[in-house]
């Protein structure tokens, strides 16, 4: 995706020291593939033809997280434009774990991104 964040600048403040990492988008559907039976994602079509205004929950992992730390987030992503070769949106949860990011804050995904969505129900 043109000008596509991989990864996006957190802060981890675990272990009493505020510590800068990373995030990446998880793939979920490499996680499908490696976890059929238990870790279920939407249709390629429905994933490929989301529009502004579609939830989609994205798995935002920690790179290189500290030891016992919590490695991942799940978090729901609302859709606000519908890029050529992905999609971009604005996070619509309050992060528990990755604090340095916010409500509204801009996210650049794709298809293969998504874990799932609204229709979905809770995941």
């Amino acid at each position: 995706m043109s000008g596509c964040r991989a990864r996006v600048r957190t802060w981890d403040c675990s272990a009493g020291s505020r510590r800068q990492s990373l995030t990446r988008l998880g793939d979920g559907e490499a996680l499908n593939r490696e976890h059929p039976d238990t870790f279920h994602i939407p249709s390629r079509d429905e994933r490929e033809n989301l529009k502004p205004g579609d939830l989609a929950k994205l798995l935002f992992e920690v790179v290189d997280p500290a030891p016992g730390s919590i490695t991942a987030e799940r978090m729901w992503v609302q859709v606000t434009e519908v890029a050529a070769d992905g999609y971009v949106g604005s996070l619509d949860n309050d992060p528990q774990v990755l604090t340095s990011m916010r409500p509204g804050s801009r996210i650049e995904f794709q298809a293969h991104h998504v874990i799932a969505t609204w229709d979905d129900g809770p995941v």
